[in-house]
């Protein structure tokens, strides 16, 4: 008898688990009802910042190492630079101080408060744009007229002198403008800035009353200028014996209430006063 070999089929694995599981993962993942915006795909307007042209800002110009003159209205701020740099620029600094002569030392210096600090400049307005000119050219009735209008409007401007330090709060002092040797297509002028210093005042308010307490003002009697002084020509009552010195020699006549005049006054002396009939004491004569 030949033996049968007799092979074990596999046992089928249970699909049961795995079910179960992808069912619970259902369950818990629930799909949200919300709906969620849509992205628009629209692209964002960007804005471009422009940028400040070379020497046009105020830190531009202090750092930059061309040598310039500009001048900027605060209020407006409206900026012009001088088209012809001038050949020198000169400030001026002064203080407040006094001489004074003093015995057996001779004169003497007593300082002051330092003054506003000013600025001459001396230049020509050219007719047409040349190689020596420079910044933005314009005609010379254009500076004219700005120099005018800050003078007149009482404006406040900031003188800067570039590749320099040198820029100062100020105000127009004087400004001149003409023609020299008979050339009238390049007007000269010359312009004085100062200093200004920013200040302030205030009002001062008046005390008030305070109410319910009545104030009562002390009377005041006029007084002359020589009062209760008898000096020579003033008239007084006099009650008492006259004597022929001031020392009180020699009676000459009693007085009850006679009207008389003062001649003579001698101070220090035991009778000062002097009337016709002689001289008197002090006790007896009263002020008429």
């Amino acid at each position: 008898m030949v033996a049968k070999k007799t092979t074990k089929k596999p046992a089928k694995k249970s699909t049961k688990k795995k079910t179960t599981k992808k069912a619970a993962k259902k369950t818990t993942k629930k799909k949200s009802t919300a709906r969620k915006p849509k992205k628009s795909t629209k692209k964002k307007a960007t804005v471009k910042k422009k940028r400040p042209q070379k020497g046009k800002t105020r830190k531009n110009r202090i750092r930059s190492k061309k040598f310039g003159v500009y001048i900027t209205d605060q209020k407006s701020g409206k900026t012009v630079q001088i088209p012809v740099n001038p050949e020198s620029l000169s400030f001026t600094r002064e203080s407040d101080d006094t001489s004074q002569k003093i015995i057996k030392l001779g004169e003497v210096n007593q300082l002051g408060l330092r003054k506003l600090t000013s600025i001459q400049i001396d230049s020509f307005l050219p007719k047409r744009k040349a190689p020596y000119t420079v910044g933005k050219w314009h005609k010379p009735q254009y500076y004219i007229d700005f120099f005018n209008s800050l003078q007149k409007g009482k404006k406040k401007v900031r003188v800067t002198v570039t590749s320099t330090k040198i820029t100062f709060l100020m105000t127009v002092s004087s400004f001149k403008h003409g023609f020299e040797k008979g050339y009238a297509d390049d007007p000269t002028y010359t312009i004085i800035f100062k200093q200004y210093v920013p200040f302030s005042y205030s009002k001062i308010k008046k005390r008030k009353k305070p109410k319910g307490k009545s104030v009562t003002k002390k009377s005041k009697k006029k007084r002359s200028s020589k009062a209760g002084k008898i000096t020579r020509g003033t008239n007084v009552i006099v009650t008492g014996t006259a004597y022929h010195k001031s020392t009180g020699g020699g009676k000459a006549k009693s007085l009850k209430k006679a009207k008389r005049k003062i001649t003579l006054v001698s101070a220090g002396k035991k009778y000062p006063y002097h009337i016709k009939e002689g001289w008197v004491t002090k006790k007896s004569v009263k002020k008429a």
